[in-house]
């Protein structure tokens, strides 16, 4: 069954979600931000998605040195600087909605679940990282919207363990959001030789569920090959200048990038069709120019006992079909036939 994102329909034959993951590189500006919102619609992103964590409430201040003791952890000042403000959201939001895309974003611990929960979100990003923080994904799982779930860095048991906790907080399997898992390879950036794309079928078999990709390889040709492989959910991290400073910047697509991605998606999608091997509607003409009949292969008279010598099997297929030849040697004709004239049933006794 497809899987409602706001007014927007995900899985069983809909359009792939393209998720423009803005992330951290508004750079600590509201400004910018809402820009990066403008950039990625005119990019062709169906969702844009930003990061709310809070610095105190994600990182530890201090972290240990090799050889004992501790340092002040160089991290922590540039998460602070890069936290998206609570009052921001509702402008994110509004700017997204605006401009007829999706707000997302990825919640890092429960009081950002709650905001954005009460700003309408339509679904919930869980990043790999937290796929074992239980406590968030059973608060996130008792909202009872859809959850995207990436599995980078997971095995096929905690990600099983990530479900039944989204379950719990749902009240039980029967009530569990629906679930798109998305695989994820925690490398920034990605090596194609890591990408391991076949884990998408691994997913979609072991858990019954839709399956993404959440990219950070350069180009877009994985976004492709995850589409073949029955990717619902693309997403890609982007930023109006990858020359920029900052932690997500360097491996981010600059807009015209996405917006090439974006094209070759859609090429793609429509190019995958509905899987039914059947001739398509502008084939039945050329059906008969590309194959072949059974043709006299030199002017024959009415009475000739036809031998295999007498025909031949060229296009286009206007006459019997060659799987005809055997039953037509031995036969005796009715009517003479000129040299490539197609030879019919009724032609023999």
């Amino acid at each position: 069954m497809p899987i409602d994102l706001g007014e927007r329909a995900l899985g069983d034959g809909a359009p792939c979600l393209v998720i423009a993951e803005i992330g951290s590189n508004h750079d600590g500006s509201l400004e910018r931000a809402l820009a990066l919102v403008d950039v990625a619609v005119e990019a062709g992103a169906d969702a844009v998605k930003f990061q709310s964590f809070q610095a105190a409430t994600l990182l530890a201040r201090r972290r240990p040195v090799p050889g004992g003791g501790w340092q002040p952890a160089p991290a922590y000042p540039v998460l602070e600087r890069l936290e998206v403000p609570a009052e921001w959201h509702a402008a994110l939001r509004d700017r997204a909605t605006a401009r007829g895309a999706l707000f997302l974003s990825t919640p890092f611990d429960e009081s950002r679940a709650a905001l954005l929960a009460a700003l309408g979100v339509p679904a919930f990003k869980v990043a790999s990282g937290d796929l074992t923080h239980v406590p968030l994904l059973r608060r996130i799982g008792g909202y009872g919207r859809p959850v995207l779930l990436s599995t980078g860095l997971a095995t096929p048991a905690e990600v099983e363990a990530a479900l039944a906790a989204i379950d719990v907080g749902a009240g039980g399997r029967a009530r569990r959001p629906a679930v798109v898992l998305l695989h994820c390879v925690s490398l920034y950036p990605l090596r194609p030789g890591d990408a391991n794309l076949r884990a998408l079928g691994t997913l979609a078999a072991r858990f019954g569920l839709p399956v993404g990709w959440s990219d950070h390889s350069p180009g877009h040709a994985l976004a492709l090959a995850a589409l073949t492989l029955g990717a619902c959910v693309i997403e890609k991290h982007l930023t109006d200048d990858r020359r920029r400073p900052g932690p997500d910047h360097s491996f981010a697509m600059e807009p015209h990038e996405f917006r090439a991605m974006v094209a070759a998606i859609r090429e793609v999608e429509a190019a995958l069709g509905d899987g039914d091997k059947v001739p398509r509607a502008g084939e039945a003409e050329e059906r008969t120019w590309a194959r072949r009949a059974i043709f006299a292969a030199r002017p024959l008279q009415a009475g000739t006992v036809l031998e295999a010598r007498d025909l031949k099997i060229v296009r286009p297929a206007i006459g019997l079909p060659p799987a005809a030849l055997a039953d037509a040697v031995g036969r005796r004709l009715r009517r003479p036939l000129e040299v490539d004239e197609p030879l019919a049933a009724e032609d023999w006794t």
